[in-house]
């Protein structure tokens, strides 16, 4: 179809995979007395190209409708060589011109050389246009490969092993590669992990025998495949005679693990070495009970550590155990360290202090993987029974870990507690919500007016536009409504409106009518003034009114404000006449200073009155961090001041996938408090691509949190009148 619009010529353009051909619309001009001339014009870019047997360049034709040509021309490439494919990859079209993109490919089998390719356009009732384009087409790189080692170098004792990285850097070659040492020393033996390798490198394990020769040699790697010439590189390899001088002593970390059926947990095996011990040790295990394997890596080392893996079985014995680590050397007597095992029932069962509840959870919510702590012992890994997780805290503190998983989102948290914040009952990991939907509708709204409905733990908001709600997942039994209207652009005012309908309990899918704000049932609000004090110079301040009713201490929502630098705001809610004595107002007020540091003071009152209220005091810019690992871990050292000593937490994102660690004061011990993320590195069950790479830039949150009521209490609410909690942050990318 060819539209046309008045001295503006519009050119659409279509491209077949073999040549390109460009339709062109002009317009049918005006009533001028001298009539151009219709013509195309054709324009190649770049006009030359160069490249190697099995590459590709790209070239643009930028075709051109003058004096008003209607009609429909065509443009082709010729010329090209066979083995060369073309093939459209952009049209774009602005006014008269069009531009085609096309990618040129070059076969590995068509001859080095020169060739012209020609550009044609043509059309009825215009002349032909061309352009030309020289493509260059040389000899492919030959194919080849190198090798590098790391290290180049390597000293092993006799009766000890080394290994050696072979990096392989291929050049248009991909075929498996043949490994093998030459000049090995007498006494020493070569193993590679894979050979022939198809791969970018290899490991070669490098042994000397009791009697291999002492002495520095030059072993050749050599690279062996057909299609390339072979290549070397040399290790410098130095045999040792054994140092038998000194000894050693073998330790574990930690001493005691408990491991639930169907898990497994680690310890570390330290091997001290004194005197100048330096010799190989061979470590085994024994005393592990009917169904538990207990395994250690490595088995034989010159280093200081081996990691004991314990896994038990779904159906293990259950009970105490104690597993015996012996250390065997040449000459050096032989050397042991014991583990306390403890083998507990599978999660939900057995005999642990401490109980971690998800099953009030949606399935965002609950954990793919659970790990936990005994003191400063090593993290083990747990299963739960229907969303519940037990285990031990014998220590005087611990803590637990846990991951969740939202479509490709991961998230892992670490809370870390005193044993008797852990052990005080149990712990519920999520608040269950109700099931009940319920609508309604709203009236009395004006044109810029905000309508908010609350009602047992579900919050919607209506407008003129939009007065019509429904209210889900809301909590059973009699339950209080709250609406409250406020205008979006002037703010909370004497104008505003509320609506309180007590103990209603529809039937889910039922309505609760109208709510009308400007009729005789609703509440003109109570008011006064708020100061936040404590404040500095630049804040900005931020007020967040709610209503607290019922039993439970349900939320409702007033309104929100946003206060610019002053730090008096007007304050507005139920006055005295239409409350509760169980009723409560929450104020939620925030000053920030820039895009790093914010404060928070959560204020609970009975009555809305004039007040003061104060904010906490700023937290010190914390000292972040990075520490060693596969995944991204932060570490967070900080002061905390004495209005935020309840807990302190760290939280580090990037690209959908997070790693949050919360302390207690009570565990921190005092205020100078270091916040590090775990290493779960060896921890069974844990992956660490749900944490961001290590190399990977991240937001980062310090938060710090203070209450004037101890939040651990079991009889703890927030309806508690002339509670503060009180919120520091500072954030920043690392």
């Amino acid at each position: 179809m060819i539209r046309h619009w008045s001295r503006s010529p519009r050119v659409v353009c279509l491209f077949s995979a073999i040549a390109l051909s460009v339709q062109a619309c002009g317009s049918s001009g005006d009533n001028n007395t001298t009539t151009p001339t219709p013509g195309i014009t054709i324009s190649l870019s770049p006009t030359s190209a160069s490249v190697p047997q099995g590459g590709s360049t790209t070239v643009t034709a930028t075709v051109t409708a003058t004096g008003g040509f209607s009609g429909t021309p065509t443009a082709t490439i010729t010329g090209a060589p066979a083995g060369v494919t073309i093939t459209p990859t952009n049209i774009q079209t602005s006014g008269a011109t069009t531009t085609i993109t096309a990618s040129l490919s070059v076969a590995s089998t068509v001859p080095t050389g020169t060739y012209t390719l020609t550009g044609t356009g043509s059309g009825a009732g215009v002349s032909s246009v061309s352009a030309t384009f020289t493509l260059t087409v040389t000899a492919a790189a030959a194919s080849a490969f190198s090798l590098a080692l790391n290290p180049a170098s390597l000293s092993i004792a006799q009766s000890a092993n080394g290994t050696v990285t072979v990096n392989i850097t291929r050049t248009n070659f991909a075929n498996a590669i043949t490994l093998t040492a030459e000049g090995l020393p007498s006494g020493v033996t070569a193993a590679f992990n894979t050979s022939p390798t198809a791969g970018a490198s290899a490991t070669l394990t490098l042994t000397a025998s009791a009697t291999a020769t002492t002495g520095t040699s030059n072993v050749t790697i050599r690279g062996t495949s057909a299609g390339a010439t072979d290549n070397t590189a040399t290790l410098a390899l130095t045999v040792t005679a054994p140092t038998t001088s000194g000894s050693y002593t073998l330790s574990a970390t930690p001493t005691t693990l408990t491991v639930s059926q169907g898990a497994n947990g680690t310890s570390t095996i330290n091997i001290t070495r004194t005197g100048g011990f330096a010799g190989s040790v061979a470590l085994a295990v024994t005393g592990a009970p009917t169904g538990v394997t207990a395994t250690l890596n490595p088995t034989s080392t010159t280093g200081n550590t081996s990691t004991l893996t314990v896994a038990a079985s779904a159906t293990a014995t259950t009970g105490a155990a104690t597993l015996t680590i012996t250390g065997t050397a040449t000459g050096v007597a032989n050397q042991t360290t014991t583990v306390a095992l403890t083998i507990a029932a599978a999660g939900g069962g057995g005999s642990g202090n401490v109980t971690l509840d998800y099953s009030a959870c949606p399935a965002v919510s609950k954990p793919i993987w659970v790990a936990v702590q005994d003191g400063s012992g090593a993290w083990t890994q747990v299963t739960g029974t229907g969303d519940i997780y037990k285990f031990n805290v014998t220590s005087g503190k611990g803590g637990y870990a846990a991951t969740t998983r939202n479509g490709t989102s991961t998230g892992t948290t670490v809370n870390l507690f005193t044993q008797a914040e852990l052990t005080s009952g149990t712990i519920n990991l999520c608040v269950t919500t109700g099931t009940r939907s319920v609508t309604g509708t709203v009236a009395g709204l004006g044109q810029s007016d905000a309508g908010f409905v609350s009602m047992g733990g579900a919050t919607t908001t209506t407008t003129i536009a939009s007065t019509n709600f429904t209210l889900n997942n809301m909590a059973s039994g009699p339950q209080d409504l709250v609406g409250y209207r406020s205008n979006l652009i002037a703010g909370p005012s004497a104008g505003d409106r509320a609506v309180i309908v007590r103990d209603l309990n529809p039937a889910s899918g039922g309505s609760v009518g109208t709510i009308d704000f400007g009729g005789s049932s609703a509440i003109a609000p109570a008011s006064g003034t708020i100061t936040v004090t404590g404040g500095t110079a630049g804040d900005s301040y931020a007020q967040t009114m709610l209503y607290l009713t019922g039993a439970n201490c349900t939320a409702g929502t007033l309104y929100f404000e946003n206060g610019g630098t002053n730090p008096v705001m007007p304050a507005f809610g139920i006055p005295a006449a239409s409350q509760r004595a169980t009723d409560f107002h929450e104020a939620v007020l925030s000053a920030s200073t820039s895009t790093t540091s914010s404060r928070t003071v959560l204020a609970i009152f009975h009555t809305l009155a004039t007040q003061s209220i104060a904010l906490g005091a700023p937290l010190p810019t914390p000292t972040i961090t990075t520490l060693s690992g596969s995944y991204k871990r932060l570490q967070a050292v900080l002061a905390i001041p004495s209005d935020y000593q309840t807990s302190a937490s760290m939280t580090y994102s990037q690209g959908g996938k997070s790693g949050t660690v919360t302390t207690s004061f009570g565990y921190l011990g005092g205020a100078n408090a270091t916040l590090a993320f775990p290493d779960f590195s060896g921890v069974a069950g844990f992956d660490p691509t749900w944490l961001p790479a290590s190399s990977a830039t991240v937001t980062t949150t310090v938060s710090v949190a203070g209450s004037s009521v101890p939040i651990t209490s079991p009889t703890f609410s927030f309806c508690s009148d002339g509670l503060r909690f009180k919120v520091a942050t500072f954030t920043g990318s690392n």
